[in-house]
């Protein structure tokens, strides 16, 4: 059983990620984001439809990946979310897994 919440998890990523801050999230699958050194911001898609109240508050880190894709509804994709009370470099679609290892 961990109980460590500093210790970091290691899942190893090929594409570049973008650094963002979550400030809100209006429905399931769309996240807004606001990058590092920058007022814009960002309309994110969230592959993840869960609730997330564990990594999706204001102020958390969220990386994303920009996805150039001809009928896509968002440029970016949200991929790792950095929260303190689960664990850190969590990546949206292993949550189920990664949860379970502090349970």
């Amino acid at each position: 059983m961990i109980k460590d919440f500093d210790t970091p998890i290691w899942i190893p990523w090929s594409l570049p990620l973008i650094e963002t801050t979550f400030i809100e999230r209006p429905n399931r699958y769309i996240i807004h984001c606001r990058k590092e050194g920058s007022e814009d911001i960002l309309r994110v898609h969230l592959p993840d439809p869960g609730r997330l109240n564990e990594l999706l508050y204001p102020g958390v880190k969220v990386y994303l990946h920009h996805i150039q894709k001809e009928g896509r509804k968002t440029e970016y994709s949200a991929e790792r979310g950095c929260s303190k009370s689960v664990a850190r470099n969590m990546p949206f679609l292993y949550k189920p897994i990664i949860i379970s290892l502090f349970l």
